[in-house]
């Protein structure tokens, strides 16, 4: 007797959903084929250990994605692969250009500058240094590979958590290019074209472009200013093979991106009642799409980069490989501090009024107070390589020399209250200064200069060991030596908001006689020496099984803090060190229609590193915050029905705990919620033992299912596509003091997309869908208590429904 199995409301569906998810699995965006005469899945090709491998023979947890299915599904950037990976968590920052992304526990608490995230992006070979230029477009990708764990044996610092490996592809052996349109119902405008093909018989060339226009989601009430959320952009990739001869090749490529967005921060919940009649009522903050600011927060950046690969076949057995890569970046970040109408000459008795600008400051912007970051460097990459029927090995040897510099101008205006009690412990500014409340306003600039120079020196070297017909044993070590220098020179000033202390000028403001001027300076630097490695083995008890263990240990190198309020006496981080051990099985059943991995692993981590914004504070604080325990399973496979339909799914599993320090209380916790330690002895509890709380920015549970379907012949030489992708996260707390109010709670994604194109594929046309449901979710939670409310979100373009049309042709 059968039963009938119904969702009976939308509650019930994440329930059934990860149910259908365990009973089938998935490796998401790997493409399938079915031939007329064998139903099977496509074998999947990785460079997860630098060498071409079959994804099922690979000793590590990883997803694959296929460049032209992330097309399809409108996932455009790094950030968007969150929604169909599991395992990835993301975190908005300041700006758009701000990439914390997250793997295994480690959610990447780098507000600030001069430390690196936790979780790598690679891209064609070249370990990107900065989370800044982890917002790409991913254009013209084959491939996009997620490995999960320490990956630092082969790839270096920053992958404690995990590495994002984005492979573009290369130059076509035959002439072709493609014109790309997308459109969509909040105003996106999306054009892309590539050419790529032979320019000689030894020269090959491609070349992919992209231009995006797009308005802002979150509305801005005030007359004249813009809506937040938008952006325009454009970019160019361009990569170039040599053939010099059947042995020696070489391929150069250049990219370049201009990218320009209004940004904000949206106060959600109210913390004073002048906040909610500056913006016109409370209703203002009941919408997480709609804000009431005078000004135009805006962020841009520009990325640049070159670089060349050689490669040199020396026989059957061995080669040498050399890259070397040139990248620069320059951002700047306007700042508006209070989120409101309020101005310097109408600070509407708000606690805390930007100053659009004042006659101090390194690097004074026309628009407004300004965040700036300028850095370039090189990198240098030899590896020889070994490859024969009983062993895989690779050895080398890597530099890179890194250069930043970030000028910080921020003015404004606070009641001289609320910095009589920054000085009592309460939300601070940054500025250490004590001043008896009068209940006047204090105008206060914040001004630094930071320069961090780091150059890091490593060797590396791992094998695998072919044992038999069954058994594979695999190794590797890498030593790192690095060292950081660091200037930073921070300026804060204090005066009262009157002449002839101070004199108001409409939005802007002129410091006349500075009543507290004090500097902070430091110049010094730090060597530090660490390493990675790894140690497993692999058992193939069929040609289709592949059971391995692995212990591997990473790290993330020294770091610095470049804030304004940097402690002279400890400006510098210890690196953090990571060890994991992982055992997994990667298996294909039903004669390669299934595929079934799955990985246990648990890991360790101490001397985490994070740069956080305090509580009511406007800079980020670098500092090691304790160890972190992490534990879970990541499953992920993929079935291939029959010729036309195939479902996926990943799911991941964590139980994450951190320990061995103490965070501030948050806003109004009582010592009955935790608040119960007295740190510095003045009578007044501000600290909490956070020991055993988990990891932050990181869902106990998240899991992805889809469904694709490659139609047959429908009309004359017309076939129908289409895709649906349900994804799931667990709730979410963003901020290491527990505040109960910045936990995102759980919710669920339903994207799709269908379309048409023909037998050859020269001509595509579909109707994608986003957030379908409509299921609103923060990207980000902060508590800004006095500055821009009790609460403050970002609410990212995704956290809302759009619809859009996507035309290609192909020549």
């Amino acid at each position: 007797m059968s039963r009938k199995i119904t969702i009976k409301n939308v509650a019930d569906f994440p329930r059934f959903a990860l149910v259908a998810a365990l009973a089938v699995g998935s490796q998401w965006g790997i493409a399938q084929e079915a031939t007329s005469t064998e139903i099977k899945l496509e074998e999947v090709l990785v460079t997860a250990q630098k060498r071409t491998q079959s994804l099922q023979d690979v000793p590590i947890s990883i997803n694959v994605y296929n460049g032209e299915l992330l097309e399809r599904m409108k996932l455009d950037r790094i950030t968007d692969l969150q929604i169909q990976e599991p395992s990835l968590s993301f975190r908005a920052g300041g700006g758009p250009n701000q990439v914390r992304l997250g793997m295994r526990g480690f959610s990447s608490l780098v507000s600030g500058l001069g430390i690196q995230s936790a979780v790598a992006v690679v891209v064609d070979g070249v370990a990107l240094a900065m989370d800044t230029e982890y917002a790409l477009e991913m254009a013209d990708v084959e491939r996009v590979e997620v490995l999960k764990g320490p990956q630092g044996t082969l790839f270096g610092g920053n992958s404690v958590g995990g590495l994002i490996n984005v492979v573009r592809k290369s130059a076509s052996k035959e002439f072709e290019a493609s014109l790309d349109l997308q459109i969509s119902d909040d105003d996106e405008q999306l054009y892309r074209a590539m050419v790529s093909g032979p320019l000689s018989d030894s020269i090959g060339a491609r070349i992919s472009a992209y231009y995006k226009d797009r308005d802002g989601h979150v509305k801005n009430l005030y007359a004249g200013a813009e809506n937040a959320g938008g952006e325009e952009s454009v970019g160019l990739v361009g990569k170039f093979n040599f053939d010099f001869s059947d042995d020696l090749s070489l391929i150069l490529t250049a990219d370049y991106r201009d990218f320009v967005s209004y940004t904000a921060l949206i106060t959600t919940v109210n913390d004073v009642p002048e906040r909610a009649a500056a913006v016109g009522g409370e209703h203002v903050f009941a919408d997480p799409f709609l804000i009431n600011q005078n000004a135009d927060p805006i962020a841009t950046f520009e990325i640049k980069g070159i670089s060349a690969e050689f490669d040199y076949q020396l026989n059957e057995q061995n080669s040498l490989a050399y890259i070397l890569s040139y990248r620069e970046m320059n951002n700047q970040t306007l700042i508006e501090v209070d989120s409101s109408p309020a101005r310097a000459a109408d600070p509407m008795a708000l606690p805390v009024v930007s100053l659009r600008m004042s006659n101090l400051g390194y690097t004074p912007h026309a628009e407004g107070p300004s965040a700036v970051i300028d850095s370039e460097y090189t990198t240098h990459e030899l590896r020889f390589h070994h490859s024969s029927e009983k062993s895989q090995w690779v050895a080398g040897l890597y530099y890179r020399d890194f250069y930043q510099r970030s000028p910080n101008d921020i003015s404004l205006l606070a009641k001289d209250s609320f910095i009589a009690g920054s000085a009592a412990g309460l939300p601070d500014l940054g500025v250490g200064v004590g001043v008896p409340s009068t209940g006047e306003y204090i105008a206060i600039a914040i001004i630094s200069d930071a320069v961090v120079e780091r150059t890091e020196a490593a060797a590396f070297g791992d094998l695998t060991l072919r044992l038999g017909e069954e058994f594979e044993v695999f190794g590797g070590y890498r030593y790192h030596r690095s060292n950081l220098d660091l200037y930073n020179n921070s300026r804060q000033i204090l005066t009262p908001a009157r002449e002839p202390f101070f004199r108001v000028n409409g939005d802007s403001g002129e410091f006349l006689v500075n009543a507290v001027d004090q500097t902070i300076l430091v110049e010094d630097d730090k060597s530090s020496v660490t390493w990675a490695g790894r140690l497993g083995m692999s058992w193939f008890p069929t040609e289709s099984v592949n059971l391995y263990s692995t212990l591997s240990r990473g790290f993330v190198g020294v770091g610095a803090d470049m804030s304004a309020a940097v402690d002279p006496a400890s400006p510098f981080l210890d690196p953090t060190a990571s060890v994991s051990m992982e055992v997994g099985i990667k298996s294909s059943w039903l004669n390669n229609r299934l595929s079934v991995n799955a990985a246990l692993f648990h890991q360790d981590s101490k001397n985490i590193q994070i740069a956080v914004i305090p509580p009511g504070g406007l800079t980020a604080r670098a500092r090691n915050a304790g160890e972190l325990e992490s534990q879970g399973i990541e499953l992920s496979t993929a079935f291939q029905i029959n010729r036309y339909l195939s479902v996926n799914a990943s799911l991941t599993a964590l139980d994450t705990r951190r320990g061995g320090l103490l965070e501030k209380c948050y806003f109004e916790q009582t010592s009955e919620q935790g608040c119960n330690i007295d740190q510095d002895e003045d009578g007044v509890a501000e600290m909490q033992d956070v020991d055993g709380y988990p990891s932050v920015g990181t869902p106990d549970l998240a899991y992805s299912l889809s469904l694709r379907y490659d139609g047959d012949t429908l009309w004359k030489s017309y076939s129908l596509f289409g895709m649906m992708g349900w994804s799931w996260r667990d709730e979410i707390q963003f901020q290491l003091d527990g505040d109960p109010l910045t936990v995102q709670e759980a919710y669920g994604l339903l994207d799709g997309v269908i379309g048409i194109t023909n037998t050859d594929e020269t001509f595509e046309l579909s109707l994608f869908g986003k957030n379908l449901l409509d299921d609103y979710f923060s990207a980000d939670k902060k508590q800004l208590v006095n500055i821009a409310g009790r609460v403050a979100v970002s609410s990212g373009r995704e956290a809302q429904r759009y619809l859009g049309l996507r035309l290609v042709k192909r020549f």
